[in-house]
């Protein structure tokens, strides 16, 4: 029969061997079409960077995943100059004067989804703040009601706050000390910031120096919180609702204090409007997350440099030991006796400048009808940003040993030297990461 012939079942085999090579051709020819046109998409083609980033996001979730994207970044920047292409869409500026056009307070740059990885869950609904606040009316709301609760003169006013963080910090250094103890600096700096964050906001510690113990393994939860927002965009999370209990306690059982939520309160019982219950949550939810870590990595790289450098560390001592010797300092010293001490102020800044707390770059869009960034017209919708750790390192900003930590550079720099120094740098506040001279976060 023909069904059963040898010859039919050849052909047949043939037959299906030649649809599947067909449609492997096809497959094949399609992705390198998409590879061509993401390549050398118009505007970016002659962006130079790695050539895997320039057609997947795979370069860069390695990278990331690696845990190298800072130095990475530093690397392909001074090979490559000011812009870099680290995405199909994707572009690293390293150029100064992009900087206030990207993040200055009136840009037309708008947030990423990648500000949006971390938002949390609130009563069914993404629940908004700061940070992921994309821009727009709605961002310049936000920071118009609540800008004033986080500037330097109303958080100086809250010092009292910490003392009690202050003192059980030491209490434990000096009972490691005196019984000969290992101490874990890494994590006892973390449960420092954490329980400082927690009296600054709340009026009261989280727990985590008393117990000395990561409590309810939050710090644990914001880690992978971390891990994940580096990773990946465009979900959501649950966690990072640290404050909510807080935040409802104290709507039902108000505290006479002038802590942060408590200048929350204010605002929304004088105009809802203006600050909704909602907005508070969110506020304060952002405080704990964000703000403790980027303290915690900062007071580490300080310490870190302090143990690697030893004549970085007696020359501070001898500082402190004179001002305290001239009775400059009180037994805690206050934001303002510190900032007298013009070495420790050194010491900070160059902490801040070389190891800043986030090491990607700091997304946004480029605007409607594209712009130019460093010569090259980029088109509207192209992500950008710059890398703190490229900007930090810039040798024409900060010299030649811009790699090297060495506090000296902010004391021996002349005016305008310093000027252009303090310009380039990143700051972080509770709320986001901001440059020193915008609010647009």
């Amino acid at each position: 029969m023909l069904l059963s012939s040898p010859d039919y079942r050849v052909v047949v085999y043939r037959g299906f061997g030649y649809v599947q090579a067909h449609q492997c051709l096809t497959l094949l020819g399609l992705f390198c079409l998409y590879v061509l046109f993401v390549k050398y998409r118009s505007g970016l083609r002659r962006i130079p960077g790695p050539w895997l980033a320039s057609v997947s996001t795979i370069w860069r979730f390695a990278i990331v995943w690696k845990q190298d994207m800072p130095a990475t970044s530093i690397r392909l920047h001074e090979k490559h100059g000011p812009l870099v292409r680290i995405g199909p869409y994707h572009v690293s500026v390293a150029d100064p004067e992009a900087l206030k056009v990207i993040y200055g307070a009136d840009t037309r740059y708008q947030k990423t989804v990648f500000y949006q990885t971390a938002q949390a869950r609130y009563e069914g609904s993404i629940l908004s703040n700061m940070f992921s606040a994309s821009g727009g009316d709605y961002h310049a709301r936000l920071r118009r009601a609540t800008g004033h609760v986080y500037s330097m003169t109303a958080i100086t006013e809250l010092e009292p706050l910490v003392d009690s963080c202050v003192q059980m910090f030491l209490s434990r250094l000096q009972t490691a000390a005196s019984t000969n103890t290992p101490f874990e600096i890494d994590a006892w700096l973390q449960y420092y910031s954490f329980d400082c964050l927690g009296s600054l906001s709340f009026s009261e510690d989280v727990g985590f120096l008393s117990s000395g113990s990561d409590v309810g393994l939050m710090i644990n939860a914001v880690d992978r919180i971390f891990d994940y927002v580096a990773l990946v965009s465009g979900l959501t999370t649950e966690r990072g609702l640290f404050a909510v209990d807080k935040v409802h306690a104290r709507q039902k059982q108000p505290l006479d204090s002038k802590d942060i939520l408590s200048r929350l309160f204010e605002i929304h019982k004088s105009d809802p409007e203006k600050l909704s219950f909602r907005e508070i949550v969110g506020a304060m939810s952002i405080n704990v997350f964000a703000g403790h870590d980027a303290l915690a990595i900062s007071m580490r790289t300080i310490f870190y440099y302090l143990c690697r450098y030893p004549e970085i560390r007696t020359k501070l001592s001898h500082e402190i030991q004179k001002a305290d010797a001239a009775g400059l300092l009180s037994p805690i010293a206050t934001y303002a006796q510190a900032a007298s001490l013009p070495y420790l102020s050194a010491v900070i800044n160059e902490a801040f400048r070389i190891h800043p707390p986030v090491g990607l770059i700091l997304e946004r869009h480029v605007p409607a009808g594209g712009e130019t960034i460093s010569g090259v017209h980029l088109p509207e919708g192209t992500v950008v940003g710059i890398n703190a750790w490229v900007l930090h390192q810039n040798k024409v900003i900060f010299g030649e040993d811009a790699h090297s930590f060495r506090p000296e550079r902010w004391i021996e720099a002349d005016p305008e030297q310093l000027k252009e120094m303090r310009r380039n740098m990143f700051a972080v506040s509770s709320h986001a990461v901001t440059t020193t001279h915008s609010s647009s976060d």
